[in-house]
């Protein structure tokens, strides 16, 4: 048995137990540009994604995941500054990496 509609709509009809699905996300409304929107839509209809929600879930935790190993590494930099050569190695380790 699949469970539908919101903690809300369960409160309204006099049910009071939640699923575990409405206590563990939190529904949002957003706004993309159109073609982003369809673009999405048939990356998710391709395969691409679970879902438009997983696909954008997925996007937000990486987003969070860099920002916080920035501010990691922009702490780390700031009280540890890089030497020199330490500078010189990373320069030539990063230009091997790109075409």
């Amino acid at each position: 048995m699949v469970a539908t509609g919101s903690a809300a709509e369960a409160a309204k009809r006099g049910t009071t137990r939640a699923t575990p699905k409405s206590l563990e996300y939190e529904k949002l409304s957003i706004t993309l540009p159109r073609e982003l929107a369809l673009a999405l839509r048939e990356y998710v209809r391709a395969g691409g994604a679970p879902s438009v929600s997983a696909f954008l879930a997925s996007l937000v935790r990486e987003q969070f995941e860099h920002d916080v190993l920035d501010q990691i590494l922009e702490e780390d930099f700031r009280e540890n500054p890089i030497t020199e050569e330490e500078r010189a190695w990373a320069r030539r380790v990063l230009s091997r990496r790109q075409p």
